[in-house]
């Protein structure tokens, strides 16, 4: 049982509601109308439904969703790689370009703060 009080305070505390709240009791509700009594099984009593009238759930966007992700995955994992694992290729491209370590380390905190940055 609720009791009005002041009209612009909810009290639950106490189950008031403020004179100002719109109860209703409309069969609608969100354009479709509610289950009466008599579409609802009675206590105790099983609603048998058809299987085979039950159509299985299909994503709204046909799968697609699953695709961007795994296409994001691909990416990460390709520009993570090639980033975090640059110091096992360190001594192979110092030999190739004849380049200092420091200059070669160099080129290595440019990419992974290139990429930190974007």
């Amino acid at each position: 049982v609720f009791y009005k009080s002041q009209p612009t305070a909810l009290n639950l505390a106490h189950n008031t509601i403020p004179e100002d709240s719109v109860w209703t009791s409309s069969p609608v509700v969100c354009g479709e109308p509610n289950m009466g009594d008599m579409d609802r099984p009675a206590d105790g009593m099983m609603m048998e439904i058809d299987l085979d009238d039950v159509q299985p759930l299909t994503p709204p966007d046909g799968g697609w969703g699953w695709l961007i992700v795994l296409g994001s995955f691909m990416c990460m994992f390709l520009v993570d790689g090639v980033c975090f694992s640059y110091g096992i290729f360190l001594s192979e491209l110092e030999s190739t370009f004849g380049a200092s370590k420091m200059q070669m380390t160099l080129a290595g905190s440019l990419l992974t703060g290139c990429y930190f940055m974007v």
